[in-house]
């Protein structure tokens, strides 16, 4: 009965959405749901509900500012059930939405989900922006790595290089659209070259973020964003950004990452009372 209740809720939430915004439908273009996303569960597309309301809001600074801490970490939560759902449709969805809407607004300024996390980022932590913005967070083996060229049109006579990464997957915390065991294709982009790049036949823990092409059709490639070598059954973490020290075991290493998750999902979503 509780589940039904909830799910009556997050309809109700849905129609509700649709209603308050019909007025102002003719000045804002609307962006089909991903084909994945159409039968997800309903809190899933009660975040999408969420992220299409942004483009009605004019972005101030004013506004960002009033957000209280409850209020950040409402939107966190709403956007980490959307990407860890199908974090590359969201992606492609969220490039469109704002692209679309920001040509549409005639150089009015809309909100989006970059303002709010930004925010997060400031005021909450950024390990809790890398949670929520990443597609996935994995542990997997480097099975291979390849440099290639990276096409930039707007640097016609610049050679730039990336590294495309085959990554062996054993272990999830996000992305449901990854399983342990799968293969994954990755991208060491040149601008991390500040850091070591993942070497072949090495452990790590791993942010993937996707990057969307900034035209149609919007692909999406994987590029690595957090890396954490594992080495001895310790987790190098040269930046202390779970701050736990620079090297710490794996085991307490892992179970700090679970609880992060853990605690966002506790937190309320915009679309939950």
């Amino acid at each position: 009965m509780h589940r039904l209740l909830c799910n009556a809720k997050l309809i109700f939430f849905l129609i509700f959405v649709a209603g308050a915004q019909a007025q102002e439908m003719k000045n804002r273009i609307k962006i089909q749901l991903p084909e994945t996303v159409r039968s997800a569960p309903v809190n899933v597309r009660a975040a999408y509900a969420v992220i299409e309301s942004l483009v009605y809001v004019p972005f101030r600074e004013d506004i960002l500012k009033k957000y209280t801490t409850d209020d950040l970490k409402r939107y966190a939560k709403t956007f980490f059930v959307a990407s860890d759902f199908d974090g590359i449709s969201k992606a492609r969805f969220d490039k469109e939405l704002a692209d679309s809407n920001i040509r549409n607004s005639r150089g009015g300024n809309i909100m989006t989900e970059t303002h709010i996390m930004l925010e997060v980022e400031k005021r909450l932590s950024k390990r809790t922006a890398s949670l929520v913005n990443a597609a996935f967070w994995i542990k997997a083996v480097v099975d291979s790595v390849q440099d290639v060229k990276y096409e930039a049109p707007d640097l016609p006579n610049t050679t730039l290089w990336e590294k495309r990464v085959h990554l062996r997957v054993t272990r999830v915390w996000k992305g449901k659209k990854v399983q342990v065991g799968s293969s994954m294709q990755a991208y060491y982009f040149f601008w991390n070259y500040n850091f070591e790049p993942p070497r072949r036949g090495g452990n790590y823990i791993l942010a993937i973020y996707p990057v969307v092409e900034n035209f149609p059709p919007y692909e999406v490639k994987l590029a690595i964003g957090e890396d954490f070598p594992i080495e001895n059954g310790m987790v190098l973490d040269e930046r202390n950004v779970f701050k736990l020290g620079n090297t710490v075991s794996l085991k307490k290493f892992e179970k700090a990452l679970q609880k992060e998750i853990e605690e966002i999902l506790l937190w309320k979503g915009v679309y939950e009372k």
